[in-house]
């Protein structure tokens, strides 16, 4: 990912990112770390609903982790785009 990344590549490291949490499902600090990477790559391309769920899948799944208070921090900092919601976004906004 990192590779990708620094080629200007985002959406090509976003992919390889999250590659990672599916590989090392066991390695929850590495699959957290790759998961808040890949969030970082798609806010490069305005893809901010993908990243804000990234985000928040964090949070949910791996909130015992250190990486999720970032999450939540960059979760509530970063707006919902009009364009179309993610699934986590509308669970959220129904409640």
């Amino acid at each position: 990912g990192s590779a990708h990344a620094r080629r200007g590549q985002p959406a090509k490291a976003s992919l390889a990112y999250l590659r990672i949490p599916i590989n090392f499902p066991d390695d929850r600090r590495l699959a957290t770390e790759a998961l808040l990477a890949a969030g970082s790559e798609l806010e490069t391309i305005n893809r901010n609903n993908e990243a804000r769920g990234l985000y928040r899948e964090i949070i949910v799944e791996y909130a015992d982790t250190p990486v999720a208070a970032t999450a939540q921090e960059r979760f509530e900092s970063r707006p919902q785009s009009n364009a179309r919601a993610t699934t986590a976004d509308r669970e959220t906004s129904d409640k």
